[in-house]
């Protein structure tokens, strides 16, 4: 007989011996030994018990440590697998495999700058490790690196036929966002023709769709209307400045009119015209009902990633059928293209008010925003957030405040066709003087969150919309403290 059939049955006896007579009777190879013999037949809880038992009766073997590490890897348990890979890698670098654990621990924790390092040094040694440089281009891929992302997933798609699909695939996605339209379709188009994989194949439609949808010219015009019924149980009696309300709820119609008209469109300019309507019919709070009328004028000029955008928008509101506001308002904006999907938009705007019934509150304000739109869902979802500054400056020192806003959005899409929409914002003013009628100056700080849900009812340019808003304004003064809930549902349609 073989000196390995003796080994196996040294083996075989130690494995069928009471765990603890075990134990104390095996040496740290045998334990790891069985460790090995486990892991191979993927018994990943008895080989780590092995694993460990052998780790106890050396801590200093690269072998040992390496193997405790990749198995706690195949359970799931990447955070807990690093520590002992690190340890492995600190005695010895050379242990085989161990450099692809360790990457591939740091990219299931999210790691992926240190998972690229890691992989594509692993992939120059070893130009044969098709899957060290697929993960190469997924880490750099998840860090939105989409040049370095292209690169070795094409590599990798050459080097291993069975890596060709998924790495074709987000190849494609990454050249979408690199703005390479041409050159992702044709990746695409091949994962949607010859892919395996049938739900592969779906994902390939979907962004191909993207793709084209986003390619098709603009429409000249745009419309919207919006139409509803809104509850509000604390109805303000200064309209569009929040100050001070009614402690008294009360529904009301509302309806919303939008529209623009390109006058010029080319590929780099965009000059046009637009307007809005806003009107509230309160049920029983009429004197309340406002109407705002907004005209506005816009250029847009591209220039490669930046867009720039002059918009000059008057405006005028009655409230209750009479004259309550003018404004003058003059904004510009420029917008930067950061990748296919983020954009950031740093703008200032300056208007003039004018008010016929409260002269005490005419003036100027000044804001500057800064604010960043991301859609890493493809239209599925998008996040968008931002902070301003503002400052106005009243005929009267108690309308005078200078204030800073902060705000963060969510969309995405639900089953059943729903999107679901959640925002939050703050907005604290700190007022100039001190108050003339209640004393002290004043300061307030005012919070908000909101939740929409929209539906298609039968056709894309048809909705329903609910929408549910909280508003809490603390302030230092009592009288300007508040809280606000209002609901809405309306019907939308937009073309």
């Amino acid at each position: 007989m073989s000196k390995y059939f003796w080994v196996g049955w040294m083996l075989g006896i130690l494995s069928i011996l009471p765990s603890s007579v075990a134990a104390e009777g095996r040496s740290v190879r045998t334990s790891y030994d069985l460790g090995v013999f486990a892991f191979a037949e993927g018994d990943y809880a008895t080989a780590l018990d092995y694993f460990q038992q052998a780790v106890a009766g050396d801590g200093k073997n690269p072998d040992t440590l390496h193997f405790v590490g990749k198995t706690l890897l195949a359970l799931e348990r990447p955070r807990e697998s690093l520590g002992f890979l690190q340890r492995a890698t600190a005695i010895s670098s050379q242990v085989d495999g161990l450099q692809y654990d360790l990457a591939t621990a740091h990219f299931r924790l999210g790691n992926y700058d240190q998972a690229a390092l890691l992989f594509v040094r692993l992939a120059d040694q070893e130009p044969q490790n098709a899957l060290a440089r697929y993960y190469a281009g997924m880490s750099s891929f998840k860090q939105q690196d989409y040049g370095a992302a292209v690169e070795n997933l094409d590599r990798a798609a050459l080097a291993n036929a069975s890596l060709r699909d998924n790495a074709s695939y987000h190849a494609g996605i990454a050249l979408y966002r690199l703005g390479q339209d041409t050159e992702a379709v044709a990746r695409l188009q091949d994962v949607q023709a010859q892919g395996r994989d049938a739900a592969l194949r779906d994902m390939a439609a979907h962004w191909l769709a993207v793709i084209r949808d986003g390619a098709a010219e603009p429409a000249a015009y745009a419309i919207l209307v919006k139409l509803g019924l809104e509850y509000d149980d604390n109805v303000r009696l200064e309209p569009l400045d929040d100050d001070l309300f009614a402690d008294e709820g009360d529904l009301a119609a509302i309806a919303y009119l939008a529209g623009r008209y390109n006058l010029l469109d080319r590929h780099s300019l965009r000059l046009g015209v637009g307007y809005s309507h806003y009107q509230t019919l309160h049920d029983d709070l009429g004197q309340f009902d406002l109407t705002g009328s907004l005209l506005s004028f816009y250029l847009h000029k591209n220039m490669g990633p930046f867009t720039g955008i002059l918009t000059c928008m008057p405006a005028y509101y009655w409230l209750d059928s009479e004259s309550y506001l003018r404004r003058w308002q003059l904004q510009p904006e420029l917008l930067w293209r950061v990748g296919r999907a983020e954009v950031m938009r740093l703008a200032y705007s300056y208007a003039d008010d004018d008010y016929f019934q409260n002269p005490d509150r005419e003036g100027s304000r000044h804001e500057f925003a800064l604010d960043v739109y991301s859609d890493p869902g493809a239209g599925k979802m998008k996040i968008d957030g931002g902070l301003g500054y503002e400052r106005k400056s009243a005929a009267h020192a108690d309308q005078s405040y200078g204030g800073v806003k902060a705000r963060l959005g969510l969309t995405r899409s639900l089953a059943w066709a729903v999107d679901l929409g959640l925002s939050a914002s703050y907005y604290g003013k700190q007022y100039d003087d001190s108050d003339s009628v209640y004393g002290g100056q004043r300061h307030d700080d005012r919070y908000s969150v909101a939740l929409t849900l929209t539906r298609p009812l039968g056709y894309d340019w048809l909705r329903c919309e609910f929408g549910f808003r909280f508003v809490r304004n603390d302030s230092n003064l009592a009288v300007y403290a508040y809280d606000k809930k209002v609901t809405t549902l309306a019907i939308v349609t937009k073309y």
